[in-house]
Parts: C-alpha cells; structure tokens; sequence
C-alpha cells in the first residue's frame, strides 16, 4: 500500500513549485446614497504552490479607503483583504490562463474620520467568489494577474451597503521547484 502512495506522489511532487511575490492591486467604487467608498492603490505579499495543473495561493492586501462626498473626502481606514485562492491553470508554452474559487477574508474599516461623523466602524464580509487568472513565465520569475468576483455586504449603524470592489491583483515573483 506504501509502495502504491509512492507510486502516485513521486510524479505530483516532480512538478511541485513553490512561489513567493509581491502584489499590487486596484479595486473598484462603489457610489451609495451621494457618497462613493473607494479604495485605492491596493499592495501585498503572497506565496503560492502549484501542483500539476492546480495552484494554491495566499495573498495578504492592504488598501487605504476613503468616503468621498460634495468634494470633501473623509478617511474609512485601511481595509485588508486576505483572498485564499484554489485556481485550475492551463498552460501553453510559457503562457497560462485559469479559472477557480477563492474565500476572501476581510477587516473591519475603522478610523477617526468614521468616529468623528458618527458612523464607527464597517463591518465587511468575507466570503467566497469566483476567479479569473493569467499569467507568464520566464525562467524562475512569473507575471500573474488574477480578477476576484468579490463584491462582500458592508454594515455600519444599521445601513448595509454591497461593495463593488472585484478587486483586480498583479504579482511579480518567483517559483522554485521542490
């Protein structure tokens, strides 16, 4: 039986890598009742294992948000997004492209601003969404892009807002093979 489980993991770790990268990443607006909660200029770490045609990925991202209003602009904090993602890759030559799912999880935003106008902090949802990813790679460096369908439920003093920010997320790195 050990011989058997052998068997199958010597090829599945044959083509096991291990990547590490840094990330930066836009997302988008969402306009509610005059206002509009933008985030931007969004950056990150992440590190990733591939296996076969299937890759594992963690990414932790940092945005700074601000609620913009009548040509004032108040700040929301810094919201961190941690998307755990699960992606089929297809490859074609040094070229991919893939598709999976992946589980988002958010902070709360907080910040005087919020305190000040009397809204406190915004809870943000984590939750689960689909995933559009490409990439290339050149030797050990990689270039990846992946877009996040995650559009989360925010709650403050009682009002709930769904938040467009499908974030999209550009990686440069390395792979190493195990």
């Amino acid at each position: 039986m050990a011989a058997l489980a052998l068997l199958f993991a010597l090829p599945l770790a044959a083509q096991t890598d291990v990547g590490v990268y840094v990330s930066g990443a836009r997302a988008g607006s969402t306009a509610a009742e005059g206002t509009t909660l933008a985030f931007d200029r969004g950056r990150g770490a992440g590190a990733s294992v591939s296996f076969g045609s299937y890759e594992l990925a963690v990414t932790s991202l940092r945005y700074d948000g601000a609620l913009r209003f009548d040509g004032a602009s108040a700040s929301l904090g810094r919201l961190r997004l941690v998307p755990i993602t699960l992606t089929r890759q297809w490859r074609f030559n040094h070229a991919y492209a893939g598709a999976g799912v992946a589980y988002v999880k958010a902070s709360e935003l907080s910040s005087a601003d919020l305190d000040a106008a009397g809204i406190g902090p915004i809870d943000v949802e984590s939750k689960a969404c689909w995933l559009a990813n490409a990439g290339v790679n050149v030797g050990r460096f990689f270039i990846d892009g992946k877009y996040l369908n995650y559009r989360p439920q925010s709650t403050a003093a009682g009002n709930r807002v769904r938040l467009d920010l499908k974030p999209v997320v550009l990686s440069f790195g390395l792979r190493f093979k195990l």
